[in-house]
C-alpha cells in the first residue's frame, strides 16, 4: 500500500516441574493454519470484494479535501481505478501531497475491507522502517473522543518520519486503539503478534467495514515541536473531512 495502506502485527508456556522438548510440530501445524486462514481472508477481500465503488468504496477527487490546510498546501492528488490495482491488491488508496514550504507530507485514505482496528505501524515495518515511538493522542475527548496514533519511524542512516493515522467504523464511530491488543501489549511471541492484527477487542463491525486515514511527513534529523503539531492537525482536519465525506456517501446507500 502507499504507506499508504494501508498496515499492528505478535507466549508464555505452561511451567511445569519436569521441562519439556519443544512440540515443534504442533507450532509448526498452528502456524501453518493461521497461514491458512489469513490466505482464506484475503481470498474473501479479493476475490469476493474487490476495491472500487461495486464494494461500496467512495471514490474522492482532489478537491475532497482543501487546497490549503493551516501552512500546508496541496501539491499532487493520486489514485489507481480499481482496474488499474494490482492483482490480488484488497485495499484502495487516495492520497494527497501537501508541503508547508520545508517539509512534504502525504495524506492518505485507505480502504481496506477491514473489519476492525488494524495497527498501521506493522505495514510500514514490513516495509523496513523501525517504530522509535508510538503513544495515543486524544483529540478532543470532551465533544468527540476519536484518539489516533502517533508513530516516530526510523530508518537506514538519519531517515525519519512522523506517522499520524486514525481509523473509523461505516457509521461514523471511532475505533479506539486501546480497545484491542497490540504486538506491545501482547508481548513478542511471533503467534500473538500474528494473531493481533485481526483479533478484535471492544468493537466489530456490524454495519460494514473500518476505514483508515493516515498522514507520513518523512524528514531527517529532528523535527520540532511547532512542525509536529501542524502535521497532527493536519491529520486531524484530513480525517474528519473524510469521515464527514464518507458518512454522506454510506448513508445515501442505506435502504430507504
Amino acid at each position: 500500500m502507499t504507506e499508504t495502506g494501508h498496515v499492528k502485527i505478535p507466549e508464555t508456556p505452561t511451567p511445569e516441574t519436569q521441562p519439556k522438548p519443544p512440540r515443534l510440530g504442533l507450532w509448526l501445524l498452528t502456524v501453518l493454519v493461521g497461514m491458512g486462514m489469513l490466505q482464506m481472508l484475503n481470498a474473501r477481500n479479493t476475490a469476493q470484494r474487490p476495491p472500487g465503488p461495486a464494494r461500496g468504496d467512495i471514490a474522492f477527487t482532489q478537491d475532497a479535501l482543501a487546497p490549503r490546510i493551516g501552512h500546508w498546501e496541496v501539491t499532487q492528488f493520486q489514485v489507481l481505478s480499481p482496474e488499474e490495482l494490482p492483482e490480488g491488491q484488497f485495499w484502495w488508496t487516495h492520497s494527497w501531497n501537501y508541503t508547508n514550504g520545508a517539509f512534504n507530507s502525504t495524506v492518505t485514505f485507505d480502504q481496506a475491507d477491514f473489519a476492525h482496528w488494524h495497527d498501521l505501524t506493522v505495514c510500514y515495518r514490513g516495509l523496513g522502517w523501525t517504530l522509535a515511538a508510538k503513544s495515543v493522542l486524544d483529540s478532543t475527548p470532551d465533544t468527540d473522543p476519536w484518539p489516533c496514533v502517533v508513530a516516530r519511524l526510523n530508518k537506514t542512516g538519519t531517515d525519519s518520519a512522523l506517522l499520524v493515522f486514525s481509523l473509523f467504523f461505516d457509521d461514523g464511530d471511532p475505533v479506539d486503539p486501546r480497545d484491542y491488543e497490540t504486538p506491545e501489549t501482547s508481548g513478542n511471541g511471533l503467534w500473538r503478534q500474528f494473531e493481533s492484527r485481526f483479533k478484535s477487542g471492544r468493537r466489530k463491525s456490524t454495519v460494514g467495514s473500518v476505514r483508515q486515514c493516515q498522514v507520513l511527513v518523512p524528514y531527517s534529523g529532528t523535527l520540532d515541536s511547532e512542525t509536529e503539531a501542524s502535521i497532527i492537525d493536519l491529520h486531524l482536519q484530513t480525517r474528519d473531512a473524510f469521515r464527514k465525506q464518507w458518512l454522506a456517501h454510506w448513508q445515501s446507500a442505506l435502504p430507504k
